[in-house]
């Protein structure tokens, strides 16, 4: 599976809030945090992924909030504001909010949704339930690695 198939997917209507199982696996498979996880953790991760809509100018993420979930925009834009000045642009099938999660840290920047917004979210209890207690310790280990470098 490959990001060319999670581009595949299209959106439409009230459908848009629907997205299959497979679906989520290919979002969630495209996410850099996640690719040093075996294919089982990021399926249980799909399962419990859940999806979310914003408006056009509503706060996805507000800085210096604590960090309880990570996203994949499914559809639309967003851009990361920074003491009110735009930074960065998020696009489709960009994922964000991973640092402060790993952190535990509250998030640093904003992120508001430029247009209507799709996310797929992945919260910190499901990232955990996920990689299971003990047997995934390598995973997490990959994962807390992979965390370190990102800066969002």
């Amino acid at each position: 599976m490959s990001m060319s198939a999670a581009r595949g997917i299209s959106l439409s209507g009230d459908a848009r809030m629907l997205l299959s199982l497979s679906e989520k696996f290919l979002l969630l498979e495209e996410v850099q945090l996640l690719t040093p996880l075996p294919p089982r953790v990021r399926a249980a991760l799909a399962h419990r992924a859940r999806v979310r809509c914003f408006q056009e100018g509503e706060l996805i993420v507000c800085a210096g909030e604590p960090s309880d979930r990570f996203f994949v925009l499914v559809s639309g834009r967003a851009v990361v504001l920074e003491r009110g000045r735009e930074v960065n642009r998020i696009d489709r099938w960009d994922s964000f909010g991973e640092a402060a999660l790993l952190s535990q840290r509250p998030h640093d920047k904003s992120v508001l949704a430029r247009t209507e917004v799709i996310v797929l979210t992945v919260s910190r209890t499901a990232l955990m339930a996920a990689l299971g207690r003990k047997r995934d310790g390598a995973a997490r280990l990959s994962l807390a690695k992979a965390g370190e470098s990102l800066s969002f």
